[in-house]
């Protein structure tokens, strides 16, 4: 099995999604015992870092670079079949793509795979969002791969796309996660009981981001609600950078009580 793949999306979001799928991806053939041969296509502009991912791949990753800009190619691609992307990689079995650039394959199928729908299910979040391109690719897939049912229940019914083209691949955990001992696990509590400065015995955690649609601020205030409810010093702890708004901070100042940030 040869495969084409869209290397750009991972080169270009270093801290996303798309650079831990497209690693972990990456990395999971790499635990084959009978690995595929995968063509890395990307920018030339971005070569460096190509050339750092296939430091920790074996030999059957291979690098293909184009010196014309990726944008020019799908700006190209929109109006004609030319040139096929094996102009540029070689000849192949089969196409992924982790975001959306699908271009001619002389009829060697497309797969691309479907992260999320948020621009579509929270419109309002994302007024800016140029849309054209990914519903062109949309257009063009030979089949789909979901990161879950609900992706999938919403590609099916935003796009009309036929339930047997989608297939849900669960994003797996990487290799370097491992069961922790209960050892291990105390000897973590209490790191971060010095360093919080208060025990760690109940405790919920959540993941933020600057991006308003993890919602945050509501479920600071949710834990804030339920306060009076929860056990004796249970805590909330989140997990990366919170959203740009002043409110938030407000809230784990003056009213956030018993939840540790």
């Amino acid at each position: 099995m040869r495969i084409a793949f869209d290397l750009n999306p991972i080169l270009i979001n270093r801290f996303s999604g798309f650079y831990t799928y497209g690693i972990g991806l990456l990395q999971g053939f790499e635990a084959l015992d009978k690995k595929p041969e995968v063509l890395l296509f990307h920018s030339n502009r971005f070569s460096e870092q190509a050339r750092l991912v296939k430091k920790r791949l074996g030999h059957w990753a291979h690098l293909r670079a184009t010196s014309i800009k990726i944008r020019w190619l799908e700006n190209l691609w929109r109006y004609c079949n030319y040139p096929c992307l094996q102009h540029f990689t070689d000849e192949f079995d089969i196409y992924h793509s982790p975001h959306h650039l699908m271009p001619p394959t002389k009829n060697k199928p497309r797969i691309l795979t479907i992260h999320d729908l948020r621009r579509y299910k929270i419109p309002q979040l994302y007024p800016k969002s140029k849309l054209d391109l990914f519903e062109l690719a949309l257009k063009r897939a030979d089949h789909f791969i979901a990161v879950s049912n609900a992706t999938k229940n919403d590609l099916c019914s935003l796009f009309s796309i036929s339930d047997e083209k989608v297939d849900v691949v669960y994003p797996a955990a990487g290799a370097v996660f491992k069961p922790l001992s209960e050892f291990e696990k105390q000897k973590i509590k209490k790191q971060l009981a010095e360093e919080t400065g208060t025990p760690m015995d109940n405790y919920m955690v959540v993941f933020s981001s600057p991006d308003r649609r993890k919602n945050i601020s509501r479920v600071i205030k949710a834990f804030i609600l339920a306060q009076s409810r929860l056990p004796d010093n249970f805590k909330l702890v989140v997990v990366g950078n919170l959203p740009r708004n002043e409110d938030i901070f407000k809230l784990i100042t003056s009213k956030i009580g018993r939840a540790h940030v």
